[in-house]
């Protein structure tokens, strides 16, 4: 059976006869059914748009916590190894945005440092991760003195041109996270 003859004969069942009279058949007319449709796409939709901002939400948290451990380890193999170490953004990319490279700038293999370890990441779209370092914007430097264990500056992870959260590292390698954005952050609702 095709769908026309389904609906056909849905419609000639409608109305049975039954002892001369009658009688309607209870059942939902096309418009309950399609308000009701219209309601589930619009429930769905709109469960789809939330949890995609948690998924992303949550990547971001993740990158952020490996861009913490990252530094953190940076940080103890200076003093571990004794040598000056480098935090760069990854090298298939210009911004920090893709990942990160540890590299011993003092041991170097063929004019090229040699890479400790490598974070890698992939930031949403829309997304940018920036450093403003007090000695360089570029680069991260890591020495084994406890006085001077690294370069003073913070990480600004910005969103659409405005900047969402900022991890702020001292030179005694401390690191803290603040939430640079208000509206990101929930603290303030915003009005559309």
């Amino acid at each position: 059976m095709g769908f026309t003859s389904i609906c056909s004969f849905l419609l000639t069942q409608n109305s049975i006869a039954r002892k001369g009279h009658r009688v309607r058949i209870k059942g939902f007319t096309s418009l309950e059914l399609l308000v009701v449709l219209a309601l589930f796409i619009l429930f769905t939709v709109s469960t789809l748009v939330v949890s995609s901002h948690f998924l992303v939400e949550r990547k971001l948290q993740k990158i952020l916590a490996q861009l913490e451990q990252g530094i953190q380890y940076a940080r103890a193999q200076a003093l571990v190894l004794g040598r000056p170490l480098q935090l760069t953004p990854d090298m298939s990319a210009s911004d920090w945005s893709q990942g990160m490279v540890l590299t011993d700038i003092s041991n170097q293999h063929a004019g090229k440092p040699i890479i400790i370890t490598r974070w890698q990441w992939r930031l949403p779209a829309g997304y940018l991760l920036v450093w403003h370092g007090a000695q360089s914007s570029s680069a991260i430097v890591f020495v084994p003195d406890l006085q001077h264990a690294m370069s003073n500056g913070h990480f600004s992870f910005i969103q659409n041109g405005v900047e969402w959260r900022r991890v702020i590292m001292n030179r005694l390698g401390s690191v803290h996270v603040l939430c640079a954005n208000k509206i990101a952050c929930g603290e303030i609702t915003a009005y559309v």
